[in-house]
């Protein structure tokens, strides 16, 4: 009896294993749901098409529910959003639609300097190749796209603050970023009206967008040497250099010690009264300074 139970439970056994191994044949052979569209809510910089590849999706190939997580993950990795979500709808044909929930994150311009071999636009060529949803701009990692400005400033423009190719949210602080620009304007300027425009001019950014603009907000100009008796270009490369300038009216502020012995304020006042010459290319108007001492 004992003989015919074991051979009876074996029997069952090889029975459920048999029908386990069938069961994932099944599964295996039965067909796989085909991707028939994408569609994107909440961006306007790039098509479906260019957010499925960079997914890693193609239109007409089979998916499955972890490769359309695995699509919206590396959506998110990429920095080009705030928000990635995704929704998908199945039909009994086995066809998949998907839509693509997306918040765009602020982005930056992207400079190429010192490439002297290849142009700009070989450049963003070779990157698009490399990089789908390469257009131009990449993330603003770690800079704030947030500025603080004085209550009734003129550079708020529908709730932004627009800086180069940066639009920045403004946020109206009526208390230490007001008393700041105030108390600027009442240092560099006498006229009450002077004072006023500066006030709803000035803007607090972070220090990180502060030295994004610094390296890449100023003006630069290609410049080239003549020979005086050819009037063309000579030397390796045509003589070509780059200038940069730092934008009219910038501030700046220090300390000056005297050290020779003389009356420091009576040497301040001597050099306030007129306007000084700092850098180069004094004869074109550069580095013209007004000097104010406080």
């Amino acid at each position: 009896m004992r003989a015919q139970l074991l051979a009876a439970a074996v029997a069952i056994a090889l029975t459920l294993a048999g029908s386990v191994r069938a069961q994932a044949a099944q599964a295996q052979a039965a067909p796989a749901a085909v991707l028939k569209s994408v569609a994107v809510e909440g961006s306007q910089r790039f098509t479906p098409e260019q957010l499925a590849t960079a997914g890693g999706l193609e239109i007409g190939q089979p998916v499955t529910r972890e490769s359309l997580q695995a699509a919206a993950d590396e959506l998110g990795r990429l920095g080009l959003f705030s928000k990635v979500n995704y929704r998908y709808k199945t039909y009994a044909t086995g066809g998949v639609e998907l839509v693509f929930e997306l918040e765009e994150a602020p982005l930056l311009p992207v400079h190429f300097d010192n490439f002297p071999w290849f142009s700009d636009a070989d450049l963003t060529a070779r990157l698009q190749e490399a990089v789908v949803l390469f257009k131009g701009a990449a993330p603003a990692v770690g800079i704030q796209d947030a500025c603080r400005v004085s209550p009734g400033s003129k550079l708020v423009n529908g709730k932004k603050v627009y800086l180069e190719d940066l639009d920045l949210t403004a946020e109206e602080d009526a208390g230490a970023t007001k008393a700041i620009a105030e108390g600027l304007a009442a240092q560099v300027f006498e006229d009450p009206t002077a004072q006023r425009h500066f006030t709803e001019r000035f803007a607090i950014v972070s220090d990180e967008l502060f030295s994004f603009l610094s390296e890449n907000g100023t003006e630069i100009a290609a410049r080239i040497a003549l020979d005086e008796e050819t009037g063309t270009t000579s030397g390796s490369g045509g003589n070509l250099w780059y200038e940069e300038a730092v934008p009219a009216e910038t501030l700046f502020v220090g300390a000056v010690l005297c050290t020779n012995g003389s009356e420091p304020a009576q040497v301040l006042q001597q050099i306030a009264e007129r306007p000084i010459q700092v850098g180069g290319n004094a004869s074109v108007g550069r580095g013209l300074c007004r000097v104010i001492v406080k």
